[in-house]
């Protein structure tokens, strides 16, 4: 850039002398060869930046992210920043909300952080009516949590009952004893 704005000043200096001596043929044929030899310098300067700017539009250009589905098995990306399998439970349009394959808690992970993973649906998750596709507004699997929590509530209150009416048998056959 440096070496093309001097090429322009003496450009300049030189038509200011042809303005002082128009006859002058060899600042004249300075003018000309300035003339070209800026032209030429502009020209390589473009065609340098194109090529720039075409892989820079390459760069930008992504492909489209695919659709994935609720009951799909995919390979989302986890905050460890590797890829795990998880089962898609929530479509929203930037979002999708999944459960990782080993775990119970739903995880909302951008689209562009999963990819293709293993084949097929679920079928058992298919079948539940409170699945919302759009804006998510309810956990899909938020009744199966509820009830999984009352089964579990119900299976500690009967092992509780258990625990303590063997304690009150124990404690009786003690008090035969003596």
């Amino acid at each position: 850039m440096a070496e093309l704005e001097n090429y322009e000043f003496q450009l300049s200096q030189v038509e200011d002398a042809l303005q002082k001596d128009p006859g002058n043929e060899k600042l004249e044929k300075l003018k000309s060869e300035l003339t070209e030899l800026i032209d030429l310098y502009r020209s390589i300067e473009t065609k340098k930046e194109e090529p720039v700017q075409k892989e820079q539009q390459k760069k930008i250009v992504k492909k489209p992210l695919k659709e994935y589905e609720i009951g799909e098995t995919i390979l989302a990306r986890y905050s460890d920043s590797n890829y795990y399998e998880a089962l898609i439970v929530g479509v929203s349009e930037t979002h999708y909300e999944l459960i990782f394959t080993g775990y119970d808690t739903i995880v909302e992970i951008e689209k562009h952080l999963v990819k293709e993973g293993k084949e097929g649906k679920n079928p058992t998750l298919l079948s539940s009516k409170d699945i919302v596709v759009g804006d998510i507004k309810e956990k899909p699997n938020a009744k199966i949590q509820k009830v999984q929590k009352k089964k579990k509530k119900r299976k500690d209150d009967v092992e509780q009952t258990e625990k303590q009416e063997k304690w009150k048998a124990f404690l009786e056959k003690q008090k035969k004893r003596k």
